[in-house]
């Protein structure tokens, strides 16, 4: 049918890395529903790397009792909705919403990196406009898709700091190039350099 035939349109333009036609497809998807967004599009955001776009969208479509929120967690957590997960959280337990389906690892990690934001001073938006920064750089390398780690490093700083690893299909020469266009992207374009926040770039052998 018509909606299915936008979302797969959506999707392919997705893939392909072509984002405004992506962009088209989903309006005219968005249309049909009469103004409602489709879940989709917070794939297709994620997978051409828009962070702050896909967290936003998760942000108004996912809310616990939509149906999306479990499903879309594991989404949202390496788009670094941090604290908007936890408060998700809360409001699922006091709805007595079954979560279970959720990784207990992506919940506890949740709250614990939403205390380390939190103790920065440091926000989701803010984590997310450092990596619309990598997702920049990793558009223009044309790589669509990639290996995702998020660590917590509790021992070699002063204070805790989020290691968040984005594996790139290169080895450890092109990577380090991808590493260094990325400090100029945010050395230009982030005002505050977070202690708690560390985006990379890893070749996907070293993750």
């Amino acid at each position: 049918d018509a909606y299915k035939g936008w979302a797969v349109k959506g999707m392919i333009h997705a893939l392909c890395g072509e984002d405004a036609q992506m962009r088209y497809a989903f309006k005219n998807l968005q249309q049909l529903r009469g103004g409602k967004l489709d879940p989709a599009q917070i794939a297709a955001e994620d997978r051409m790397h828009f962070c702050s776009i896909a967290a936003q969208l998760f942000a108004d479509l996912a809310s616990p009792s939509s149906g999306f929120f479990a499903t879309n967690f594991e989404n949202a957590f390496y788009l670094a909705s941090f604290p908007t997960l936890e408060k998700m959280l809360l409001e699922a337990e006091k709805m007595n919403l079954d979560i279970s389906n959720i990784d207990p690892v992506l919940i506890t990690s949740t709250k614990e990196i939403t205390r380390i934001f939190a103790e920065d001073n440091f926000s989701e938006t803010e984590a997310q406009a450092m990596l619309d920064e990598a997702g920049a750089v990793l558009r223009d390398a044309k790589i669509l898709g990639t290996q995702l780690n998020i660590e917590i490093d509790e021992e070699t700083f002063d204070a805790p700091r989020v290691i968040y690893s984005i594996g790139v299909p290169f080895d450890g020469e092109k990577t380090a190039d991808l590493r260094f266009n990325l400090a100029e992207r945010i050395a230009e374009n982030i005002k505050r350099i977070p202690s708690c926040f560390y985006v990379t770039f890893q070749p996907m052998s070293c993750q």
